[in-house]
């Protein structure tokens, strides 16, 4: 059964992802694991920073949620400003993942939680990655219909 901490995916139209984002999919599953994850080591975790900056990570994924349902709602109407605020949450959750990954770095060269730690990290440059590719696809999409 599904935890309510998951991270609820948007509702997508296929049609839409497959000619704006078809990344997101991806996206959006990594943020799936990476909820699944805090979760399960929650109690353990809560106190270090390591943990604070991989919950800002997934802050950015429910913002980005939120502005794709957005974006998808007000896509006909030429909403530019939802797409550079796409832009502008694709390059937080850049930085943030970054800055989270290497805190668990540090955590992993002290010998402490090496499977939180290693998993974490794994985690983060899927997601770093995955933003990229949103990232590009928003800069094709923009100049595709600005011609």
């Amino acid at each position: 059964m599904d935890s309510p901490l998951l991270l609820r995916e948007p509702p997508i139209v296929p049609a839409f992802t497959s000619r704006l984002f078809p990344n997101t999919i991806a996206l959006w599953n990594e943020s799936k694991l990476l909820a699944r994850l805090l979760y399960k080591t929650k109690n353990q975790h809560r106190a270090g920073l390591y943990y604070h900056r991989m919950q800002q990570v997934m802050r950015v994924l429910k913002c980005m949620a939120r502005e794709e349902v957005y974006l998808q709602a007000c896509w006909e109407t030429g909403a530019e400003y939802s797409v550079n605020g796409m832009e502008l949450l694709c390059a937080k959750l850049k930085r943030d993942c970054g800055k989270a990954y290497i805190l668990l770095e540090h955590v992993y060269s002290e010998a402490y939680f090496v499977p939180l730690a290693v998993t974490g990290m794994a985690m983060l440059a899927r997601l770093h990655a995955c933003a990229l590719l949103v990232e590009s696809d928003l800069d094709k999409t923009v100049t595709r219909i600005e011609i």
